[in-house]
């Protein structure tokens, strides 16, 4: 016999001895149930996928493979109305695994044919505005969006300064929050417009009732929730670029952003956009600086699966804007006059240039958060975000001070919450959270001008608890909030007016400096 030959024949009998050899007399065994209320999972498949066996659960959710051989398994386990799951498993011994599944994906794309995904409440009190509607109005304001919103409407001063009213009800009664974070601005005046670029909005939900209460105690009017754009947990690189033109005030705007994700769940995204107008026109003349130059980008990163993820997010908005200059008056009898006129006193020719009076604008957003679903109960979550919104506000000023701006105000904000959420139960749900913030405000000395907000640190608590009832097709929601707040502020006297108004015996214990 040739030693190729007998070479074959011993490798043969060394392939077949290990065949036999192999132990193949294990079970794996175990139960198929939902990870939020841990019910049964009935027909979900088991497959073990590098040894060809598989399995259905029964009506208690359970299953049972014989004959499993030792070593590494890989196992996948898929049901119709769940997100399939993959394990591996080193087998040495019978297994008996628990299995949980996410069993609520058939609900979400029901409600997606409805056309009502992205909600965030099941009441009527919420109304949701989407991407495609968003884009149409990529050149304007957050105001301009939702005031197309039945009992929503608007103040606008100016062209560029548009702050929105619900129910009657603006400024520090209606909140708004961006990407979970509640937005912390100079909101004291009808000219004080929130400080958000509409193109970082993926969806805009505004919320009224008592799931309000979510958000703050004093948002009496309701609230604006900003969305970015979802995360798609998938291997993909996507983006997209809108420009568009206007010919009043030839204003031209530009965003493009960028999406990265992958399908174990990292991602990143970012976003800018350019905006840029002059002065804008009626048919008889020009509104003389009432231009715009607007700049933002936002970068979102982080890491996201069903049972615990965490996100970065950093959001960055300049807004310089022009103030009708026909509007600046010295006096009463320059108002008369004004009013009276059928003209402006000021119509110089279009120009893109800003001049006094004016606004600047730098709002600045950091937020760190992580969440985990707890088996059975449901998600718990930690978030902190940081704020610095900075505000000057130019005036036509004597003595060459126009330079110097007449208002010059820093808000800096520190704030934390925990939300957990208890959707176990598919027919009520629960939601709990704390919150606490401090708040920095201060007027800068070197303007000159009295301050018209004094210097304060603020300190808040809050703690909230709703709930949503069904009913068959009925479904009551209720609430509860508590805040408490405390404000330290300074305030400055002239020294004729303190003594004057003989201040010195009620508050004199109070005076931090002459």
């Amino acid at each position: 016999m040739k030693l190729k030959s007998i070479l074959s024949i011993l490798l043969l009998t060394v392939c077949v001895s290990l065949v036999k050899a192999q132990n193949c007399s294990y079970t794996f065994s175990g139960l198929v149930e939902d990870f939020h209320d841990k019910s049964s999972i009935v027909n979900a498949t088991i497959f073990i996928k590098n040894q060809n066996k598989y399995t259905t659960t029964d009506f208690d959710g359970k299953f049972t493979i014989n004959n499993v051989c030792a070593g590494k398994i890989i196992v996948e386990i898929s049901h119709v109305a769940c997100d399939k799951k993959v394990l591996e498993l080193n087998v040495s011994k019978n297994i008996y695994k628990i299995i949980d599944l996410e069993h609520h994906i058939e609900e979400l794309n029901e409600v997606n044919v409805k056309g009502a995904v992205g909600l965030k409440t099941k009441t009527s009190q919420e109304t949701l505005i989407k991407t495609n509607t968003l884009e149409k109005f990529s050149a304007a304001s957050l105001g301009d969006v939702i005031k197309n919103i039945s009992g929503v409407s608007s103040i606008n001063t100016g062209n560029t300064i548009v702050k929105p009213i619900i129910n009657g009800l603006h400024s520090s009664r209606v909140l708004t929050t961006f990407n979970g974070v509640r937005l912390q601005d100079q909101e004291w005046g009808i000219e004080h417009a929130p400080n958000i670029d509409i193109n970082a909005a993926g969806s805009i939900s505004v919320i009224k009732g008592a799931n309000a209460l979510q958000y703050g105690g004093d948002a009496i009017g309701g609230v604006i929730i900003v969305n970015p754009s979802k995360i798609i947990l998938k291997d993909t690189l996507f983006g997209k670029t809108i420009a568009s033109q206007q010919s009043n005030g030839k204003l031209f705007s530009i965003s493009s952003s960028l999406h990265k994700s992958y399908k174990k769940g990292w991602f990143i995204n970012g976003q800018a956009s350019f905006k840029r107008a002059g002065d804008f026109e009626t048919p008889s003349y020009n509104l003389t600086n009432t231009g715009l130059n607007s700049k933002a980008f936002t970068l979102h990163t982080g890491y996201k699966n069903f049972n615990k993820g965490f996100e970065i997010f950093y959001s960055n908005t300049s807004n310089e804007i022009g103030i009708l200059r026909a509007s600046h008056i010295g006096n009463v009898s320059d108002l008369v006059s004004a009013l009276n006129s059928n003209v402006p006193f000021v119509t110089d020719d279009f120009s893109y240039t800003i001049n006094n009076p004016k606004q600047e604008v730098t709002h600045q957003l950091l937020k760190a958060k992580v969440y985990k679903r707890l088996k059975g109960v449901g998600k718990l979550s930690f978030q902190y975000d940081y704020q610095q919104n900075e505000r000057l506000e130019f005036d036509i000023r004597r003595g060459g001070r126009s330079s110097i701006a007449a208002t010059n105000l820093l808000l800096k904000t520190h704030s934390f919450k925990s939300d957990l959420n208890l959707d176990a139960n598919k027919e009520n749900t629960y939601k709990f959270g704390v919150s606490g913030a401090f708040q920095n405000n201060f007027s800068n000395p070197n303007s000159g001008v009295k301050r018209i907000i004094p210097d304060y640190n603020k300190y808040n608590l809050n703690a909230y608890a709703i709930t949503d009832f069904r009913f068959d097709k009925i479904v009551l929601n209720a609430g509860i909030r508590y805040d408490f707040e405390q404000i330290n502020a300074k305030k400055y006297y002239e020294k004729t007016r303190w003594n004057s108004l003989n201040y010195q015996q009620e508050f004199g214990h109070l005076i931090i400096d002459d």
